[in-house]
């Protein structure tokens, strides 16, 4: 019975030594603060004061990102109203030059006006003189006598050989009262006799393209555009010619292609004027 009895206190005390064990080894903890060392409040506080400052981090970043779209933001804001400020201008000093233009207009028809009346009135028996038939008329002596064109071709197209060029594009347009003649025609038609300039530049990419300046289908000049091979300039050229002629009532001036030619819209225009 005595070996009964110690062989129950021996297995107590090894019970509580290992119970002893597991709780220490509960409050011992292998962590960022230190090996085997017990967790304390303060390294909870340590813990927590970290991560809040990786929030904080990633909140100040965040933060700045916004910053940096914002300022591009009210950059593209600041350069579309930069934009529309100077359309709104140049609209507005386009208006300003039409009413001037127009103004004008209206006080140069009312001098002609009363000019005729005067003439009408002073010399009745000359008023089969003064009178022009509209009807036949291209070319007329208004703004004191003074005829002008300036036109440009629209849209490339290609020109064959011995074809007139198309000037559709009218940019300026002074004492000629009837254009659609021109249009038509692609001729310059004249009613007005008096000294003409006729001016004129070409834009092509074609090797060895040519045009002339005609009156009356003959040939005032001859203009070659591009060089007939590349010579590796710039594939496009361009071709200026100028000619002065003396024209009578219903002569005409006209620009042909002498050559096979692609033509450049808007980079290639005619200008006639009486001088």
């Amino acid at each position: 019975m005595y070996t009964d009895a110690s062989i129950f206190l021996f297995l107590l005390c090894c019970c509580s030594f290992a119970y002893g064990d597991s709780a220490a080894e509960q409050t011992i903890n292998t962590n960022i603060f230190g090996k085997n060392r017990p967790i304390n409040e303060l390294d909870i506080n340590y813990k927590d004061h970290q991560e809040l400052l990786l929030m904080l981090s990633d909140i100040n970043r965040f933060a700045k990102l916004l910053e940096h779209q914002l300022n591009l933001t009210m950059t593209r804001v600041n350069n579309i109203e930069h934009i529309l400020s100077k359309r709104i201008s140049d609209f507005n000093n386009s208006s300003g030059k039409k009413d001037m233009i127009s103004h004008s207009e209206q006080k140069h028809t009312a001098i002609n006006r009363k000019a005729n009346d005067n003439t009408t009135s002073s010399n009745p028996e000359d008023d089969d003189t003064t009178i022009i038939n509209e009807k036949t008329t291209t070319c007329t002596q208004i703004y004191n006598g003074t005829v002008a064109l300036t036109a440009c071709t629209e849209g490339g197209e290609l020109y064959r050989n011995g074809s007139l060029i198309d000037f559709t594009d009218i940019r300026q347009l002074y004492g000629m009262k009837n254009i659609d003649d021109f249009k038509k025609t692609r001729k310059f038609t004249c009613l007005s006799s008096g000294l003409y300039l006729l001016s004129v530049y070409i834009n092509s990419f074609s090797h060895g393209s040519q045009y002339r300046l005609l009156k009356n289908n003959m040939e005032l000049g001859r203009v070659q555009i591009a060089p007939d091979r590349d010579l590796g300039t710039s594939s496009w050229h361009t071709g200026s010619g100028f000619a002065a002629a003396m024209l009578n009532v219903n002569d005409t001036m006209s620009i042909q292609a002498w050559s096979s030619v692609y033509i450049a819209g808007s980079y290639s225009c005619i200008t006639i004027v009486k001088l």
